[in-house]
């Protein structure tokens, strides 16, 4: 059979194992591609080789996110027999000696790059296929089937940086965080164009277009994002480039009954998009352009949720529940939800300022001090937090520009977040700019792919601009009661 570790060498010339230092995720699945299963003794060795890491590792952010990928790879060995379908390989084989001829035209770096992919065995919710290889070429073959080039290479170039981003989701099944980002950088490194760059760059994020799927669920305004990054200047001149993402949408779907035929579409325009798009019921036009809703305002502020004693994971649940409640009704969960039924609501508001948390029996106000702690960086729902060591001085953060993990967020959350910090003054550049500038004041980089559970992305915060609305009062710096620090954005 080909197309497997033990036939790719004599089938393109290159050893994939060639030049490769594989760290402890990498070995797990080098094994299992050349031996057909993962052995205990491998596993044991790679969990072994991870675990020192741990140990060797001085940044207390890095180890915790190492820690969690420890605790992904032990789930290896719990996973079942993945069932593998030879339907789709046997289907679009059809094409796959012009697939070979497109290979053949790579460069060595990309060629070597790409068949990597024969030693990941990828998650079979979304790919029943023998390995990662023979996906990109199914993928491919339904590109030859569109006689578009653009389609083509990006079907080579979407998945070529799996390898590369490969560890494993809390199933035990290999997950390739950032892949989209990476693939997107390999293929402008290699020369192509403005629309396959695009279109590996957004091939995850594109899947969520309509709910829950692999690439996450996407809101309003990172559908418009998505079109007003496709390449061109205006609306008609983006609307080709996008038209080729939601094509190539369908064909990267393993789930989709692909039918080039169906989906052609000559010359497409923003201006026809509801006359003429094949895709016009799936990708709306009223999508293309930016929404702007106003959101409603909060029952309980988090700050009030604070007072009444709610901390972490319990702010997020008590949001979620207290949803179009009036205060009495709200207020009532929060007291099921805290254990607290004697919790009384006191008939004053909470007022914003600086007087109001230096007298608050639960927190205070940093300032005047010096001393080490963590800074929470609170973000709706609660479960987006980050704890960072930093220095307390004189009420400011002192120091180098924070930068932390988000391990998993709910979409629309994260986005009402940064509004926040844009609304007290900060300029964003948020998941959805990551090609653009980085001299924002909050960058958050590389929107990252969902595959079974788990999504990652990193931010920046520069101290200055965060500092600066400490003092304008727009931030404030809080000592909880339970001593931690934690930046409030009103």
């Amino acid at each position: 059979m080909q197309d497997t570790y033990s036939t790719v060498k004599d089938q393109y010339g290159v050893d994939p194992k060639e030049g490769l230092t594989p760290n402890s995720f990498q070995q797990v699945l080098i094994s299992e591609a050349e031996l057909g299963e993962i052995t205990p003794e491998t596993l044991k060795s790679s969990i072994s080789s991870l675990e020192a890491q741990i140990g060797s590792e001085q940044d207390p952010k890095m180890q915790k996110e190492l820690q969690k990928k420890l605790e992904n790879l032990k789930k290896v060995a719990e996973r079942p027999k993945k069932e593998i379908s030879m339907d789709l390989e046997n289907k679009w084989s059809k094409n796959f000696g012009e697939v070979d001829k497109l290979i053949g035209t790579l460069d060595a770096k990309s060629k070597s790059q790409l068949l990597t992919n024969v030693f990941i065995n990828e998650n079979p919710k979304w790919h029943p296929e023998r390995n990662s290889f023979v996906h990109i070429k199914i993928v491919c073959s339904r590109g030859i089937d569109t006689k578009d080039e653009d389609l083509m290479y990006s079907a080579l170039y979407h998945d070529i940086a799996k390898f590369d981003t490969a560890t494993f989701n809390a199933q035990g099944w290999p997950t390739c965080l950032g892949h989209d980002k990476k693939g997107a950088d390999s293929a402008k490194a290699a020369g192509m164009n403005d629309t396959v760059v695009y279109v590996c760059a957004n091939h995850m994020k594109v899947k969520g277009w309509q709910g829950d799927s692999e690439g996450g669920t996407l809101n309003p305004s990172t559908k418009f994002q998505i079109f007003a990054e496709a390449p061109g200047q205006t609306p008609d001149e983006k609307a080709k480039a996008f038209y080729k993402l939601c094509v190539f949408s369908k064909m990267d779907n393993m789930a989709y009954d692909f039918n080039a035929e169906k989906l052609n579409w000559e010359n497409p325009t923003y201006e026809k998009w509801n006359e003429e798009c094949p895709l016009k019921d799936e990708f709306k036009k009223e999508e293309l352009v930016e929404i702007k809703v106003e959101k409603a305002k909060p029952t309980f502020t988090s700050q009030e949720l604070m007072a009444f004693g709610a901390k972490g994971p319990q702010i997020g649940e008590i949001n979620k529940a207290i949803v179009g409640k009036t205060k009495e009704e709200a207020f009532e969960i929060i007291k099921q939800i805290l254990g607290n039924p004697e919790l009384k609501m006191e008939s004053k508001k909470w007022i914003m300022t600086f007087e109001s948390f230096r007298k608050n029996k639960h927190s205070r106000l940093v300032e005047n001090i010096t001393e080490s702690g963590e800074v929470r960086l609170i973000f709706p729902g609660d479960k987006y937090t980050a704890d960072i060591e930093v220095e307390i001085q004189d009420g400011k953060i002192v120091g180098d520009d924070i930068e932390g993990m988000v391990y998993s967020y709910d979409d629309t959350a994260l986005s009402t977040c940064f509004d926040k910090f844009k609304k007290a003054g900060l300029t964003v550049l948020n998941k959805t700019d990551r090609f653009s500038r980085e001299d924002a004041d909050i960058v958050y980089r590389g929107w990252e792919s969902r595959d079974g559970d788990d999504i990652e992305g990193e931010y920046t915060i520069k101290l200055e601009p965060l500092n600066k609305a400490i003092e304008s009062g727009k931030v404030e710096l809080v000592k909880d009661k339970d001593g931690d620090y934690e930046v409030i954005v009103k």
